[in-house]
């Protein structure tokens, strides 16, 4: 499956995130600016920054790895997706670990006690894990049945031998390879992307957890925001996964049909492709959510005007 024709459905898909971005941020604007005080903004607004450092720096990341088809014979390609969510969740930490202090020179703090599995979204982080599951079963398949190619690279070919009828009643055996296909050639780096962002999500979540709340009025803004924030991370470990696995899937369905030495090798391939086109849209629903703007809740600002009201 050619990389191209997924454009005009990404391009799709990235209009309609933009669409519902400017709805949200206008129909929220005023919310806003009733919900949260001057430190919380701040906050708000760095965090932001940063996560749009990332996705600006992963994109174009991805951008080149997917233009360098040649460089390492596609392993840039192949990993791809993963070095850009690598790049996104390295920025989200940085941005949670570089929240500046309050400038007001007297802070209240609370009692409360946050965990991070008080504020993961339970859904989100279930479907995250799957997909992390997802590809690392893929990647374990193809590292196991992978073989050497023509040239003698291990771990980027598919290899089977079979009886082949001859004419006269003989056969003999013949054997085909194949490739490209996600042996360990390709799975090791795409590996070491992926795990490298499960690493940068763990220290991102505690930094969520464990960062000071500055304006001690606005408990409920300062949870959503955590709240939202966690929801991002889990997001961008689901989409990483997910968009991952599916261009692996895709080759390893090519290679299985291509090889006319494997029986069955059209079954698997047809659950592979289902299993890339969900993968697909998984990881583009997991994406918007990390692209749109914190839907701010309402029932927060109305709290925060009665207590003006009341003063």
């Amino acid at each position: 499956m050619s990389v191209q024709l997924l454009f005009p459905f990404m391009g799709l898909a990235l209009l309609a995130v933009l669409v519902v971005a400017v709805i949200r941020l206008v129909s929220a604007r005023g919310l806003r600016a009733e919900a949260a005080g001057a430190d919380l903004a701040a906050v708000e607004q760095w965090t932001t920054l940063w996560r749009w450092i990332g996705i600006a720096v992963g994109a174009t990341l991805a951008i080149g790895a997917l233009n360098a088809q040649q460089v390492g014979l596609g392993r840039l390609a192949m990993s791809a997706p993963a070095i850009a969510g690598c790049a996104v969740l390295l920025a989200i930490m940085l941005g949670e670990l570089t929240i500046r202090r309050p400038k007001a020179e007297r802070r209240t703090a609370t009692l409360l006690t946050r965990t991070i599995a008080d504020l993961l979204p339970r859904v989100r982080t279930w479907i995250a894990s799957l997909g992390v599951v997802l590809l690392g079963t893929l990647l374990l398949v193809g590292v196991l049945t992978a073989s050497p190619d023509d040239m003698g690279r291990a771990g980027r070919a598919l290899t089977a031998s079979c009886l082949f009828d001859l004419p006269g009643g003989e056969s003999t055996m013949q054997t085909n390879t194949n490739g490209p296909y996600p042996g360990s050639f390709y799975a090791i780096p795409a590996a070491l992307a992926m795990i490298a962002t499960i690493c940068c999500a763990v220290v991102a979540g505690r930094a969520i957890r464990d960062r000071a709340n500055p304006d001690a009025g606005h408990t409920a803004y300062d949870t959503g925001l955590r709240r939202d924030a966690m929801s991002r991370v889990v997001s961008a470990v689901g989409a990483t996964a997910y968009g991952t696995a599916a261009p692996i899937a895709f080759v390893m369905a090519t290679a299985l049909t291509s090889n006319d030495c494997l029986s069955g090798g059209d079954f698997f391939a047809g659950m592979l492709v289902v299993a890339g086109l969900i993968s697909l849209v998984v990881a583009a629903v997991l994406l918007a959510n990390v692209l749109l703007p914190r839907k701010v809740d309402k029932a927060s600002s109305d709290t925060m005007a009665s207590v003006r009201a009341s003063r």
